[in-house]
C-alpha cells in the first residue's frame, strides 16, 4: 500500500527526517518524516494511531499567566506583556487587515486557554472556542468568561454557515486527516467568510537548515503532517476555498521558533515540575535567544524568504 500526502493527495513520498526524537521526551520511540515528491509537504510514516497519540500529549502545555509560585507568576506577567500580548495583537490585526472583517462571529478551533479569543472579544467580536483539553476549556470558560466547549474536532461537526471568521492556529499539523477539518471549516463559514490557518511550513528556511532537529519536526508524533506552501494551497483549493494567500507569523513568533529549536528546555511544558529558579532561568535563556534572532528574521522576511511559521487566509465564496 502506497503512502499518500495528507495535503495534495499524491502517492509518491521519500525519506526526509528519519529517527526523530520527541523534544518533550513524552514519546520514547523514534519517528520518521517523509516528503511528498509533488508538493514537498511532510508526513509521518507510518501514521500514528489515535490510541498512541492519546498517550503522548501533556495535560497542560499552554502558557498561563497565573500558574506556579509567586515568583513564576511575576515572570509570567512579564512574558505576557513583552511576548504573548504583542503576538496576539499582531495576529488578530493581521486577520482583520487581510480579511476586512471588523466584527461578527468568530470560532477558534483549538482555542487553547482562550487568550487569542479574549483579544478578539476586546475588539468587539462575538467569540466561541472549542478545544480537546478539559483544562484549557475550563480556563477559557471559568477564568476568562468566554464561550467555549470541549470536543475532539476530528470527531465533531461544526455549525453550518454560522461564522464570519474561523481561526485554526497550530492545529492542522496535529491531524491524521487535515482535509476533514478544512472541509468542516468551509461548511461552517457564512458566505464570504474567511478561514485562517496558522501552520509550520515545510518549505521554509528553518526546515531546510535544521531538518530533523527543527522544533516543529521534533514535535513528532504530535505533529503528524507539516504542509508546504504549495501543499496547503492545494488542500484549501480542494475544499472549495478562494482568494488564498499566506503571510508570515509575527517576528517574535518566528524568532521564538528558532530559539526553541536551539534551546528546547525553554518550552513551557518542559519548565513545569521543576524548581522556580531553574524554570525562570530556562525561560530567560529562551527570551535572550529570541531577541538575538530578531535581526535575522527581519532580514529574511525583507528578502521574501519563506518563514517557518505561516498564516494562510482563505475565503468561502458567496452564495
Amino acid at each position: 500500500m502506497k503512502e499518500t500526502c495528507s495535503f495534495c493527495g499524491a502517492d509518491e513520498m521519500y525519506p526526509y527526517a528519519l529517527g526523530v526524537r520527541d523534544h518533550l521526551r513524552i514519546a520514547h520511540q523514534k519517528h520518521d518524516f517523509y516528503s511528498c515528491k509533488k508538493c514537498g509537504s511532510l508526513r509521518l510514516v507510518p501514521l500514528p494511531t489515535a490510541e498512541y497519540l492519546a498517550k503522548v500529549y501533556p495535560q497542560e502545555c499552554h502558557f498561563h499567566r497565573d500558574s506556579g509560585s509567586w515568583l513564576r507568576k511575576l515572570y509570567n506577567q512579564l512574558e505576557w506583556t513583552l511576548f504573548y500580548q504583542p503576538v496576539l495583537r499582531f495576529s488578530n490585526h493581521l486577520i482583520m487587515k487581510e480579511t476586512g472583517i471588523l466584527s461578527g462571529r468568530v470560532l477558534d478551533v483549538g482555542c487553547g486557554n482562550g487568550l487569542r479569543l479574549l483579544q478578539f472579544s476586546k475588539e468587539g467580536f462575538e467569540v466561541e472556542g472549542v478545544d480537546f483539553a478539559p483544562v484549557n476549556v475550563q480556563y477559557a470558560r471559568d477564568v476568562l468568561g468566554l464561550k467555549a466547549w470541549e470536543a475532539n474536532i476530528e470527531e465533531t461537526d461544526l455549525p453550518l454557515n454560522r461564522y464570519h471568521l474561523l481561526i485554526v492556529y497550530w492545529v492542522i499539523e496535529h491531524l491524521r486527516e487535515p482535509v476533514e477539518l478544512v472541509r468542516k471549516a468551509q461548511n461552517s463559514l457564512s458566505p464570504n467568510g474567511w478561514a485562517i490557518f496558522a501552520v509550520p511550513l515545510a518549505d521554509s528556511w528553518v526546515s531546510s537548515i535544521f531538518r530533523k532537529i527543527w522544533g516543529q519536526i521534533r514535535e513528532a508524533p504530535r505533529h503528524i503532517g507539516i504542509p508546504s506552501s504549495r501543499g496547503m494551497s492545494i488542500l484549501l483549493e480542494r475544499c472549495g476555498f478562494i482568494n488564498i494567500k499566506f503571510k508570515p507569523a509575527s517576528t517574535l513568533e518566528l524568532a521564538g521558533d528558532v530559539a526553541l529549536t536551539i534551546w528546547p528546555r525553554g518550552n513551557f511544558f518542559m519548565t513545569t515540575g521543576r524548581w522556580a529558579f531553574l524554570k525562570i532561568l530556562d525561560r530567560m535563556i529562551l527570551a535572550l535567544l529570541t531577541l538575538a534572532g530578531i535581526p535575522l528574521v527581519v532580514l529574511l522576511r525583507t528578502l521574501g524568504i519563506k518563514q517557518g511559521l505561516t498564516v494562510f487566509l482563505a475565503q468561502k465564496g458567496g452564495q
